[in-house]
């Protein structure tokens, strides 16, 4: 099973950067799942977050579990496979 991260609120607010890349480095290159509700948020942030889950060497699934918005849209792009939920929002 892989280890799980959430996304949730504001990038750069309620989730910054620097948890990702904490735990990322925890999960020492096993599969992970990141999972993305949120309105987006800053945009530095969010690129910062985006290149962390790309240079991931392990396999990166991305679960849009509800609002996938601006820059929120933008960092499952990163991800090796995205998952949406049937009623999730994907707004880039």
């Amino acid at each position: 099973m892989p280890k799980g991260f959430t996304i949730s609120g504001v990038i750069g607010g309620d989730v910054l950067p620097r948890e990702l890349r904490t735990f990322l480095d925890g999960a020492g290159g096993d599969d992970v799942e990141i999972s993305i509700s949120s309105p987006g948020g800053f945009v530095g942030d969010g690129l910062e977050m985006y290149n962390l889950l790309r240079n991931y060497p392990g396999k990166v699934t991305a679960v849009l579990v509800g609002y996938a918005m601006s820059m929120a849209s933008y960092i499952p792009l990163a991800a090796d496979t995205i998952i949406a939920e049937d009623n999730a929002v994907y707004m880039i």
